[in-house]
């Protein structure tokens, strides 16, 4: 029961942390903006979106050998399976995984944007 009640407390001031954290970065993006020192603009939006992003959780993968190809590898995040050459790197599929399935709501870089028409989501079974 105490490790529960600490894991909840860790779980809070992680939370916590990192909306502080998130904070400083904006407020400091935001300042780095108007002092113009970027050759970019951008706006408060894409600032937010930018800070968002950096403190994502993304999903676990698990991977596995695909029977009788020994050049694929299969990777799973959230029971979608990703078929990927065994010789590149994996470590971004969590993000591809991220822009392709994760809805407009949680990600507003995702493809699922309202003004594209885009036939629905399939959905594995």
């Amino acid at each position: 029961m105490i490790k529960k009640f600490a894991r909840g407390i860790k779980q809070q001031l992680r939370f916590l942390i990192n909306q502080i954290k998130k904070r400083q970065l904006k407020i400091h993006l935001l300042q780095k903006n108007k002092l113009e020192i970027s050759r970019y603009t951008f706006t408060i939006k894409d600032i937010e979106l930018f800070v968002t992003e950096r403190f994502i959780s993304l999903p676990k993968m698990g991977v596995g050998a695909v029977d009788d190809s020994p050049h694929i590898i299969m990777a799973t995040i959230n029971n979608i399976p990703i078929f990927w050459p065994k010789d590149m790197q994996i470590q971004d599929l969590p993000w591809l995984y991220h822009e392709v399935f994760d809805s407009f709501d949680t990600n507003p870089s995702s493809y699922d944007n309202p003004i594209l028409d885009l036939p629905p989501k399939f959905h594995l079974q």
